[in-house]
């Protein structure tokens, strides 16, 4: 039965590509030559997109919000000497901003991280996260790291920010002010949403990265200085266990090639795609992309590429199933954005810097096609069979919800680290109903009845409904399916 239900999916979700046309998911990027930047959106099947942003400094990155529905640019050329110029857009129309502002303390922006209304915003000059409120984009909290229990000289940047189950994880690098600096141990930091601190805990030097997967959050780490002598042994990705703020290494730079760990994303199956950094004595890079199963074993790499240049940025887009990666090197080359099969790591999609209008530098999930609108709020599927132990993904469509479970007992839901995907677990036979609260618009929700028994079951509504392992063409014909009718609300 679900052999059927997936081929039924499969052949539908080709009648709606066929019928819809312009129905994809894009990313938005931006580049830098040093000096200058931009901001452009290129389509999963299309090339670079006619719109594009210009005039900005060369140090302008972009992150999405919003389910991909906005995107969020901040422009960091003050190096930290004044507050960055934020740009708010809908990435259907970056001829203008809907929104151009400045955040007291929002010095070098590094992350950004959504719960319910509020934006989180994580900035490297002055340590600290602020609380955007996205209905009107303004400040209305704070956290600074106190610099005070840090070593004499010594002070905290934040570099990346992490939500799971509604709780943030604040990532900070600990260093001096010299060149090269000294660092010491990192600091991740656990903050209600209001920004109260609720644990911390020290990590290897010069940690950059904290994500989540499958319900488990991750922090990657340099290890130390970033350059030809590096001890790649020293460079991390750690589990962290939240209950306790505890760590467990599950492999190190030596592990996987030698080199320096430099990035890392994860898609809902677990799968991930790695970047590693090797120097030479003239600090030329070479950077080395890595594909690794779920189970997150290093002697099962799969080598996809080797570029010449640095990763700056490895994001996933739930739709096409790909992974995109940034290769920032500040020259007019090749090899600057390219996309991944998450399935079989193939490269997909290869722009030069003459097809992006520069050098590549960020680059942000986002959905430009009207006819895949996220501001359609949607749950696919509705109903759902699961076997106790059993674990299957339910897709929100536009914007992020809060889910209330009339009987804990049957069934949980958890998030996953893509924005819309939810893993649904059953726990115990019985039935019952999830019900998901859009945050931006309370009034609006939608409900998922799940039934759990021994042996389990295929889900109406559609191959999605199906566990991890059925793969990404069953999200795709969800999305396209729930999103093709839809009418984009402004």
């Amino acid at each position: 039965m679900k052999k059927k239900l997936l081929l039924l999916g499969t052949l539908f979700t080709i009648a709606v590509q066929l019928l819809a046309g312009a129905a994809w998911a894009d990313v938005a990027f931006s580049t830098s030559d040093y000096t200058n930047g931009t901001i452009g959106t290129v389509g999963s099947t299309s090339a670079i997109t006619g719109d594009r942003a210009t005039n900005f400094g060369g140090d302008t990155v972009v992150f999405p919000f919003a389910a991909g529905d906005r995107l969020l640019a901040a422009d960091r050329s003050s190096a930290g000497t004044a507050d960055d110029s934020v740009y708010i857009y809908d990435p259907a129309d970056l001829s203008k901003p809907l929104k151009n502002t400045t955040w007291p303390g929002a010095r070098n922006v590094y992350g950004v991280e959504q719960v319910g209304y509020y934006l989180y915003v994580v900035c490297y000059t002055n340590g600290n996260v602020l609380k955007i409120d996205t209905r009107d984009f303004t400040k209305t909290a704070e956290y600074k790291f106190d610099n005070s229990v840090l070593p004499a000289g010594y002070t905290a940047k934040g570099v990346s920010i992490a939500q799971l189950g509604g709780t943030l994880y604040a990532l900070f690098m600990v260093s001096d002010t010299g060149y090269p600096p000294s660092y010491q141990q990192s600091r991740l930091v656990k903050l209600s949403t209001d920004l109260m601190q609720l644990a911390s805990m020290q990590l290897p030097e010069n940690a950059h990265t904290v994500t989540t997967s499958k319900g488990q959050l991750y922090v990657a780490s340099w290890g130390g200085v970033q350059d030809n002598k590096a001890d790649a042994s020293k460079s991390k990705l750690l589990a962290i266990n939240t209950a306790v703020m505890g760590e467990a290494e599950v492999f190190n730079g030596s592990d996987i090639d030698g080199g320096q760990i430099a990035a890392i994303r994860f898609a809902p199956d677990g799968t991930a795609l790695i970047a590693t950094h090797r120097y030479d004595a003239n600090f030329n890079t070479t950077a080395r992309i890595y594909r690794l199963d779920s189970g997150l074993v290093a002697s099962d790499k799969k080598l996809l590429k080797t570029l010449d240049g640095w990763s700056t940025t490895i994001v996933y887009d739930g739709v096409t199933g790909y992974f995109w990666i940034s290769n920032a090197n500040g020259q007019n080359g090749p090899d600057q954005l390219l996309a991944f099969d998450r399935s079989t790591g193939n490269l997909v999609k290869n722009f030069s810097a003459a097809d992006l209008g520069g050098p590549a530098y960020f680059v942000a999930p986002v959905y430009r096609s009207s006819a895949t609108p996220p501001g359609s709020f949607s749950i696919t599927p509705t109903n759902m069979a699961l076997a106790t132990g059993e674990t299957k993904n339910v897709l929100v469509t536009g914007g992020t919800v809060t889910w209330t479970v009339a009987n804990a007992a049957i069934a949980k839901v958890e998030p996953t680290s893509t924005t819309g995907f939810y893993h649904v677990t059953g726990l115990a036979e019985g039935t019952t109903t999830m019900t998901a609260t859009l945050d931006s618009d309370p009034t609006q929700t939608a409900t998922l009845t799940v039934a759990v028994s021994a042996s389990g079951g295929g889900s109406s509504g559609g191959s999605g409904g199906g566990g991890c392992s059925t793969g990404t063409l069953g999200a795709m014909g969800l999305l396209l399916i729930s999103t093709f009718f839809a009418t984009r609300r402004r």
